[in-house]
């Protein structure tokens, strides 16, 4: 037989936990988005859509996650690129599943999501996107 009352006291530990990833998640975000303002002067930034802006650009891509990672321009909002797609774990936390460039990572932690977004930014097709949001030849 099942000890109920643990089994109820690790559901809500989890949940805890979960929260807390989400926030970690949300910063590490907001992070790199400072990161990028900084260095474009205030032009660009990382942005999570799930509106499904229509006027970003975005290369064909058969994933099913939701969340579109996108560079934006600050003052002008509608034009961007669409990067990569990710999403975090059911409830919020990780691991946090991205499509890079057709191919599926999953980010079993804080540091794996980390890195692999920094390699996204360090590609020429993240520099380019930038650049030209820079330059308004969206």
């Amino acid at each position: 037989m099942h000890n109920y009352q643990s089994v109820i006291r690790h559901g809500l530990s989890r949940a805890d936990e979960a929260d807390t990833e989400s926030h970690e998640i949300a910063q590490l975000f907001e992070a790199l988005s400072n990161a990028i303002r900084h260095e474009t002067n205030g032009l660009v930034e990382l942005h999570l859509d799930q509106s499904e802006c229509a006027t970003y650009r975005e290369p064909a891509s058969n994933t099913v996650y939701k969340t579109r990672i996108v560079v934006r321009r600050v003052f002008d909002p509608s034009k961007g690129t669409v990067l990569a797609r990710g999403d975090a774990a059911i409830d919020g936390g990780l691991p946090y599943e991205l499509s890079l460039n057709h191919a599926c990572v999953g980010c079993e932690d804080l540091d794996a999501l980390e890195a692999n977004l920094c390699d996204l930014l360090a590609t020429a097709a993240a520099g380019k996107a930038i650049r030209d949001l820079m330059l308004d030849e969206c």
